[in-house]
């Protein structure tokens, strides 16, 4: 019984290391740009899409999507890009992050 409690302490002082290894500085699977089904030839025009379309956006969930099209709503067509960081639960870091998937058509 001993041999099994210390096997399983020593397992689960490794679990945080082994978490570590499989997702890097704090990044999740759903931030993972693995997840978004589109190239980067295929950017998202974000004067044009949906609120379905931009929610497949990397960090971008039904919530930010909604906050995006009523910002483009009230305020006309996005000039830029970098000017996703005036819509409400968007960061600067957030825009970055999004750039390569993103464009103003």
């Amino acid at each position: 019984m001993k041999r099994y409690l210390a096997a399983l302490a020593g397992a689960l002082c490794l679990l945080p290391v082994l978490l570590m290894l499989e997702f890097p500085a704090g990044k999740s699977p759903a931030a993972d740009s693995a997840a978004f089904p589109y190239q980067a030839q295929d950017r998202i025009d974000i004067n044009s899409a949906g609120a379905a379309e931009l929610g497949l956006l990397p960090g971008i969930g039904p919530k930010r999507a909604a906050a995006i099209v009523a910002y483009r709503t009230q305020n006309g067509p996005f000039q830029t890009a970098e000017e996703l960081d005036e819509v409400e639960g968007i960061s600067p870091r957030m825009v970055q992050e999004l750039a390569p998937y993103v464009t103003v058509g």
